[in-house]
């Protein structure tokens, strides 16, 4: 997000929503973030192992950076997607769209274990309220 406040693209999303505030765009901005780790959640569910989760949440990452910035975005804002694939290379391995790809991948691989440690706390309130119930 620090990223994107100095490269100015905050009030860019917030163009999304017909705003140009820097502020409503890191608005726009977590709202699309917690949508989209919430999908994550459902979809995914528990990993059986710490390297899986890893590895789901770093695919994540990257789906949702081809989908968010390079599609989504600019077909909402009427901007159209690049002609030829030599073009989307080019405008997906710019230095921004780089920057972008990290944070990505790190919002994918930081959801994917925060979402393991809620489910093993969340877990495990669920199983010591069953026990309690048995009692």
């Amino acid at each position: 997000m620090l990223d994107m406040k100095w490269q100015g693209v905050l009030p860019f999303v917030a163009k999304l929503v017909g705003s140009d505030s820097e502020f409503i765009g890191y608005l726009v901005h977590l709202g699309i973030a917690a949508i989209i780790g919430l999908i994550f959640g459902l979809i995914y569910g528990p990993a059986q192992t710490l390297g899986v989760a890893l590895r789901s949440g770093t695919l994540y990452g990257i789906i949702w950076w081809v989908l968010g910035p390079q599609i989504l975005v600019p077909l909402w804002l009427g901007f159209p997607l690049p002609a030829t694939p030599a073009a989307w290379i080019q405008n997906a391995f710019s230095a921004s769209m780089v920057w972008s790809l990290i944070g990505h991948i790190l919002y994918g691989v930081i959801s994917s274990l925060l979402g393991q440690i809620l489910q093993g706390v969340v877990g495990g309130l669920f199983l010591g309220l069953k026990e309690r119930a048995r009692a």
